[in-house]
């Protein structure tokens, strides 16, 4: 742990396909705390972005665990800021910036949708490219702010 932040192993599904980025789903716990979330279908989000583009993307998160599972429709927003240098625990990075505005709500959901804006960067080159290294959600209705940073990445073997 850094300065006490909580520390936790997550796997995230992801491809790179005619230059999108495709986001099958993620795990993280164990046991019987294992959460696996699969996204139907997968939102694809191109790499060729220019600085102020924008585009949408829309799907059903479907979430299970030991207990109840869940679905949220979810819309993403994402929109490129530009290029920057960044430095993490993994290393130096050049990335490609973004800002995330993604809506959920529950897929018969009646009541409005939740908002987060989120701040992310991606790796835009070398081993890691397409890889999501850092995130960043402001504080929000008393919540402090969130800073999370990819401090090791492993691929599976084919």
């Amino acid at each position: 742990m850094i300065d006490n932040a909580p520390f936790f192993t997550g796997y995230s599904f992801v491809d790179l396909v005619d230059r999108k980025i495709i986001r099958y789903g993620n795990q993280h716990g164990s046991g019987p705390s294992l959460v696996t979330t699969y996204n139907i279908p997968p939102p694809a989000v191109p790499v060729d972005f220019q600085p102020g583009q924008t585009v949408t993307v829309n799907y059903l998160s479907k979430t299970v665990t030991a207990g109840p599972g869940a679905e949220s429709e979810i819309t993403e927003k994402h929109t490129y800021i530009g290029r920057e240098t960044i430095t993490t625990p993994l290393g130096t990075f050049d990335t490609c910036k973004f800002t995330n505005e993604i809506s959920s709500g529950g897929a018969s959901s009646k009541n409005g949708k939740n908002l987060a804006v989120i701040e992310s960067w991606f790796a835009s080159e070398g081993p890691y490219k397409g890889r999501v290294i850092k995130t960043f959600v402001p504080a929000r209705d008393g919540s402090p702010d969130v800073t999370t940073e990819t401090v090791k990445i492993t691929s599976a073997s084919k």
